[in-house]
């Protein structure tokens, strides 16, 4: 059947297409889907072809590690509170590739043990630390990390020196599938974790080896910096910390700061303590504008392309980013923008956006 689209241009078509596809996806069980998508800016050029390489039930987490010396991806499941594992050595994905259950799926609670015996409570974002070869995971419901060893098989929930577990402050107010927390590793070094209301490091107590005893003796550092930042410019309770991400290459953290306020800043890893503030740096957002949630009639942000200055407050504006990565092939930084459902609300851009951090040039939206 043709359809005829005679009162839309091209470029309100597409990105209405984009739309439909980030908000109404088709399911793929038991079936693989391919789509292409097309970048919004330069209308009819093929931007990237998307197709399904596994199938979870309620995916959260996704990080890229290594198990029984394979190359694959970790995956966490709300659906199924355990952790998968999915193969990466297979050039051709000429088919769906089957997860396979390292850990949980039997209750959903958190209780240690080996693999075949431990379980998770909706588990979350997680992170792979390849110098140790350990699993870090973020346990939503009770808000603690739990750690995978694979050099011993087993499963523990990170503690002090002094047996008591580490419970993480709860700043989410979200339902349904949305992670609450992001957690990042420095390979040997340290941990990096935020709950939405606080950023963290993460680091062995005394001299003892990391490896050996993150597990069994952590401590908790919380970047004072950030909060005193954050309340000198006049961030409203509501501005989230969604994500963190480590660049060892500049020795600091992005962190993305979404819904009552909408940017990336810079952190170095050191500046802990309150009177680092100064040292941290917006990368990209208007830091003026504020958004007081859905009870005000105020328009929620919305998402704008241009180039990114540090000393301009107008020229990119974001709609709660809300996962960063870097591509340190092109050194540009990648996000989401998306949010959690708030009544029959889904706010944010819905796409995958990049800055270029070298030019500070912003490339045209994509949405995966």
């Amino acid at each position: 059947m043709q359809l005829h689209t005679p009162f839309l241009p091209w470029g309100q078509l597409i990105t209405l297409v984009l739309i439909v596809l980030c908000v109404n996806p088709q399911p793929t069980v038991g079936t693989r889907k391919s789509r292409l998508l097309y970048d919004s800016d330069l209308e009819g050029d093929l931007a990237l072809k998307v197709q399904t390489y596994s199938t979870i039930l309620d995916p959260v987490g996704i990080t890229v590690g290594e198990y029984s010396n394979t190359k694959g991806l970790f995956v966490s499941s709300f659906g199924t509170n355990s952790i998968s594992f999915i193969s990466l050595e297979h050039e051709e994905h000429t088919r769906q590739m089957e997860a396979m259950t390292i850990s949980g799926g039997l209750y959903n609670i958190d209780t240690d043990g080996s693999f075949e015996t431990a379980s998770f409570a909706e588990p979350s974002r997680l992170t792979y630390d390849q110098q140790c070869h350990l699993l870090f995971v973020v346990c939503k419901k009770n808000r603690v990390i739990r750690v995978l060893n694979f050099n011993d098989q087993t499963v523990q929930t990170l503690q002090t020196d002094q047996d008591e577990v580490i419970t993480f402050e709860s700043g989410d107010q979200y339902q349904l599938n949305f992670p609450g927390f992001d957690i990042q590793s420095v390979a040997g070094d340290s941990l990096y974790v935020t709950d939405t209301s606080t950023l963290y490091r993460v680091v062995v107590s005394g001299h003892d080896p990391f490896c050996e005893s993150i597990a069994t003796a952590a401590t908790l550092l919380r970047y004072q910096s950030l909060a005193y930042y954050m309340q000198l410019n006049d961030y409203p309770s509501n501005a989230r910390i969604f994500s963190v991400l480590p660049d060892e290459a500049s020795a600091s953290l992005f962190v993305a700061i979404g819904e009552g306020k909408n940017l990336i800043l810079k952190v170095p890893m050191d500046a802990v303590y309150s009177n680092h503030y100064s040292q941290i740096r917006k990368v990209v957002g208007n830091e003026g504008l504020s958004w007081n949630g859905l009870t005000n009639i105020q328009i929620p942000p919305v998402a704008t392309n241009g180039v990114a200055s540090v000393h301009s407050a107008t020229s990119v504006t974001l709609a709660f980013p809300m996962h960063l990565q870097k591509d340190r092939g092109s050194n540009a930084l990648l996000w989401t923008e998306c949010y959690p459902y708030v009544g029959d609300f889904l706010l944010g851009s819905l796409t995958v956006r990049r800055l270029d951090l070298e030019s500070g040039n912003k490339s045209a939206v994509l949405c995966l």
